[in-house]
This record gives structure tokens, C-alpha cells and sequence, in this order.
């Protein structure tokens, strides 16, 4: 039974492929040397969450909270949910925020587009 319960839990962090970031844990996880995705959500908005946020690649990717991590979320003047921001070596990148229906129009294609021009770049 402990074995099929590691199990599921390994399947649903591979499927969904985000960890969720705390203000404890944020300047060591900035500090990476890959891009990182944070996307600031809350739980009375599960439902909108950027479904694509699991499937980027080459890059570390996280949610946060504003209910739970309020001072990160006015640490980066959150203000629409879901608001995605990408950060590469401490700095935002690009920021995509939600529209009127709290819902995000952005594509996996346009992120992860960002997401591998700065990779390319850090070789130029």
C-alpha cells in the first residue's frame, strides 16, 4: 500500500511538473542558473490556473500563493491573477498577467518561446 501511494504521488508531481515556492524558499530557488517560471495564483482561483505552467521545458517552474506568500505578491506588485512572471538571473523578464475573467491568453508556445531565447542568448 506505501509503495502505491509513493507511486501516485511521483505520477501527480510528473504530471503537473510545478512545485509550489514559499518566501522561505525564494532566494535560493532565484538564484538558479536556469530561467525560472512563477506563477502567482490563489486557491479561490484554482480553476484558472495557467494549465500549460507543468509542460515548460528547460527551465524550473513554481506557484505561488498570494493567500499563503502575500509578501512575495507585493514584493512584485501582483495584482491580476493568475499573473506569470519569468525571471533569468534575479531579474523579470516578461511578465503575463490574467484578463477581466482571471484567465490567462497567453500560449505554451509564446512562454516557452522566451524561455529558449534566453537559453540561446546565454551561449552568444
Amino acid at each position: 500500500m506505501r509503495y502505491l501511494i509513493i507511486l501516485l504521488w511521483v505520477t501527480v508531481v510528473q504530471i503537473y511538473g510545478q512545485d509550489f515556492i514559499n518566501s522561505k524558499d525564494f532566494n535560493k530557488i532565484i538564484n538558479s542558473n536556469q530561467p525560472i517560471v512563477i506563477e502567482f495564483w490563489a486557491e479561490f482561483n484554482d480553476k484558472n490556473k495557467w494549465a500549460y505552467l507543468g509542460e515548460l521545458k528547460k527551465c524550473g517552474v513554481y506557484r505561488s500563493c498570494i493567500v499563503v506568500n502575500k509578501d512575495l505578491a507585493d514584493e512584485f506588485g501582483i495584482k491580476v491573477l493568475p499573473t506569470i512572471i519569468l525571471f533569468n538571473n534575479r531579474k523579470e523578464v516578461s511578465r503575463w498577467e490574467g484578463n477581466l475573467m482571471f484567465q490567462l491568453s497567453i500560449t505554451k508556445k509564446t512562454v516557452q518561446s522566451k524561455i529558449d531565447s534566453i537559453i540561446i542568448n546565454q551561449f552568444k
